[in-house]
């Protein structure tokens, strides 16, 4: 799995970042198992937007913490169940 993303700051002060993102992921799955002497495989490859938000917050100096969730596939390409 690949994601490309970029934000664009919605919340700014002197520790902390709030950032809306959006971007592509794309997946490259290869999945293998043998089962009484048969090998059983899937190959696939595909590509999905997603959006979601990042938030960082400055402990101090030195750390930082920073979360992000994302949401993507909207039928583009996987299904979201």
């Amino acid at each position: 799995m690949t994601s490309l993303v970029a934000g664009f700051a919605v919340y700014e002060d002197n520790q902390s970042r709030l950032e809306a993102i959006a971007g592509l992921r794309h997946w490259d799955l290869y999945v293998s198992t043998t089962v009484l002497d048969r090998t059983f495989s899937m190959d696939q490859s595909w590509t999905d937007p997603l959006v979601g938000a990042r938030y960082s917050c400055a402990l101090n100096d030195r750390w930082s913490v920073t979360a992000m969730g994302n949401i993507g596939g909207f039928g583009y390409c996987s299904e979201l169940q």
